[in-house]
């Protein structure tokens, strides 16, 4: 699980509406970056009802999206705030092909430290 300080509130959201942003799409992600003032970076994994209608299914993709972001904690750069918004086709997906394809979204956005 992320630490407190690495996640996202809801209050969170409505701070970020000054800010720019740029959005990274990928075949089973869309990820928004923000340029904010948090540090460390901070991350939320947005995923409706309309995407994935079981919540066991839904609450299962969270958290290996979540453990995704655990992983690579020591790799993002400060400053930063992360909304990763996954698509309908990720519920076919298994934990690897979500991990590459997170990876490269992380290395087109430039949020990584290398």
């Amino acid at each position: 699980m992320l630490s407190r300080e690495h996640r996202m509130t809801k209050c969170d959201f409505d701070l970020l509406e000054g800010f720019k942003k740029k959005v990274f799409p990928s075949a089973n992600f869309s990820i928004k970056v923000y340029r904010s003032d948090f540090s460390p970076s901070r991350f939320a994994v947005v995923l409706s009802s309309k995407t994935i209608k079981k919540a066991v299914e839904r609450n299962k993709k969270k958290r290996q999206i979540r453990n995704i972001i655990l992983k690579n904690k020591s790799l993002f750069q400060d400053g930063f705030t992360v909304v990763i918004y996954p698509k309908k086709t990720i519920k076919e997906r298994d934990f690897v092909s979500m991990e590459k394809e997170l990876d490269n979204l992380f290395k087109k956005s430039d949020i990584l430290k290398c």
